[in-house]
Parts: structure tokens; sequence; C-alpha cells
């Protein structure tokens, strides 16, 4: 539901998301990210947008956070 980050390829989000078994978000947390206010609400709104989130094909499989990363890979030193 969202595909760039405000036009800045050089920018990169990390965010934990805390699922309900039905794939709804009940929290959000950035673990990296510009301290861009109107970019976090952005990608905020794209995750509320896509949800609920697919249940696994093995339910044993669910996790209550998900982990994703939205931007150019991080470089490996």
């Amino acid at each position: 539901h969202w595909d760039e980050l405000g036009g800045r390829s050089d920018v990169r989000c990390e965010i934990t998301l805390s699922l309900n078994r039905k794939g709804e978000v009940l929290a959000t947390k950035f673990q990296e990210c510009l301290d861009d206010v109107d970019l976090r609400e952005q990608m905020l709104s794209a995750i509320k947008r896509a949800q609920p989130f697919p249940e696994p094909s093995n339910p044993s499989c669910f996790s209550d956070t998900f982990d994703i990363s939205v931007g150019p890979p991080k470089d490996s030193d």
C-alpha cells in the first residue's frame, strides 16, 4: 500500500509490528527511521490500509511480532 519514502531513495526505515491472530496491527514501533513526522505518518497509514495481514498457512508459525524494512538494504561493514 506504499512504495516510496517521500521520494527519497536514501532513506531506510525498520518497524516492528505487534499483531493479533486475525492479522490486525495492535502496535507499531520504529526501530530505525528519520525523525520525519510526515514520513512516519505515511508509513503508519499504509500499514493500517494493508490490514489484516495474511495468516500463515501453518498456524504454528504465527508470531505476534513482525519486523518490516523499507528502503535500500543496510550496508554491510
